[in-house]
């Protein structure tokens, strides 16, 4: 039996990637009963409206407007419009491979209804980063995948948030996405989608994870730096905390993120880190930035 499903992304002032997301799109194999794509801009207007419109000949593309600059929001909001289907949740920086959709699909069908889905996807790299560096980077900076060449059921599935797909209705009853984390919250941090997978997973949800559900995502020069990695570990580092807030052991993890601050910023130089400082600082650095991270995000109340 065929899955109705629907693409979803938020996007924010990256009006051209917009555009090659959607290029990306035009060629993609389209499964039976495709609903389309729903593109939510958020905060200043940049002119995506016009791009969708460019494309509408195209594709079955829809444009929303967000006034607030929360990606959480957006995708709330990109909910309540999308039709009853699997809802596959993406960004505005990434490049579909022709089977990534149909791949899907007939996952989809296969699996039961009880289920959530992910796959593995590569990187673009404008300048490959330093080989030292690239360990330390998130996933979604040096790509990720899982040693299976069929849908597999995972025991632990928490997919990256630019690759995985869910079904509307079950986004909706658990009342979608925490506003309270991920970019454009009041702090700024990741891990909105890793936060609701959590949900689902409580409430029995199956992950399956599917290695033909490819992408590939573009990874600018600017993220490829050791300031980058730096800043990018102090905001996961909240988004950790935000996600253990509620967790009975939270009076331990603040103990425990608070001694390993500690120990980090002892071994980190005072000074501000600089490009040309040795992989040796660049970690010392790294570190103290993701416990200094989760001691703010374990103070911050849940929604």
């Amino acid at each position: 039996m065929s899955v109705p499903i629907s693409i979803l992304f938020a996007t924010a002032q990256r009006p051209e990637l917009v555009r090659r997301t959607l290029e990306a799109l035009v060629t993609a194999e389209k499964p039976d009963h495709f609903q389309g794509i729903w593109v939510v801009e958020n905060g200043v207007p940049e002119g995506v409206e016009r791009i969708v419109a460019d494309f509408s000949s195209q594709l079955p593309v829809h444009y929303l407007y967000s006034e607030e600059a929360s990606k959480p929001a957006s995708l709330n909001l990109g909910l309540s419009q999308v039709p009853d289907s699997l809802v596959y949740m993406t960004d505005d920086d990434v490049r579909f491979y022709p089977q990534t959709l149909t791949a899907l699909a007939a996952a989809a069908a296969a699996a039961p209804r009880s289920s959530y889905f992910g796959g593995p996807f590569d990187v673009d790299y404008d300048s490959a980063p330093a080989a030292w560096l690239l360990p330390w980077l998130p996933y979604s900076a040096r790509g990720w995948s899982r040693p299976y060449e069929a849908p597999t059921p995972l025991a632990h599935g928490r997919f990256i948030g630019f690759n995985w797909a869910v079904y509307r209705d079950d986004l909706r009853k658990l009342n979608g996405f925490d506003p309270t984390i991920g970019p454009g919250s009041t702090a700024d941090s990741t891990g909105d989608e890793t936060e609701f997978q959590g949900r689902l997973k409580k409430q029995g949800f199956q992950p399956w994870y599917v290695p033909e559900m490819r992408l590939a995502h573009y990874v600018p020069e600017s993220r490829c730096s050791p300031a980058w990695a730096i800043e990018r570990a102090y905001r996961h580092g909240v988004g950790w905390g935000q996600l253990h807030r509620s967790s009975p052991l939270r009076p331990l993890l603040k103990i425990k993120a608070y001694a390993g601050w500690q120990w980090a910023r002892r071994s980190a130089p005072i000074e501000e880190p600089r490009e040309t400082d040795s992989p040796t600082i660049t970690l010392a650095h790294l570190r103290e930035s993701k416990w200094r991270g989760r001691i703010e995000g374990l103070r911050q109340n849940a929604a």
